[in-house]
């Protein structure tokens, strides 16, 4: 059975970094998607 939600969660900063990350690219670059997964596994 799984753990604590917290045990998997991605922190908001994390998400937050992602998402910057693709709005700091030149526009030239298109990013089609962005996937961001935790690295936990059970």
């Amino acid at each position: 059975m799984a753990g604590q939600l917290g045990d998997v969660a991605i922190a908001p900063e994390a998400i937050a970094g992602a998402v910057l990350y693709a709005l700091e690219q030149p526009a030239d670059v298109d990013i089609g998607s962005i996937v961001v997964r935790p690295t936990a596994q059970e």
